[in-house]
């Protein structure tokens, strides 16, 4: 297994942590805590990944409707 590091890594961590975490937990779609720096599933994270999976084959659908 590669781990991330140096500034990919960095910029990774500053994008989760200041802005993506707190959206995601404030949806509940995850439980985060700071404090501890951990990730737990939230309440709303299995309608979330249905709508997401359905956005994306809606998506996919359009885009062949197209060509």
């Amino acid at each position: 297994m590669h781990c991330a590091t140096g500034e990919p890594y960095r910029n990774v961590y500053n994008a989760l942590s200041q802005t993506h975490l707190s959206t995601l937990s404030d949806a509940d779609v995850i439980i985060y805590d700071p404090e501890r720096q951990t990730v737990a599933p939230g309440p709303d994270l299995t309608i979330t990944l249905l709508l997401s999976n359905l956005n994306q084959t809606a998506f996919q659908t359009l885009w062949n409707l197209e060509e």
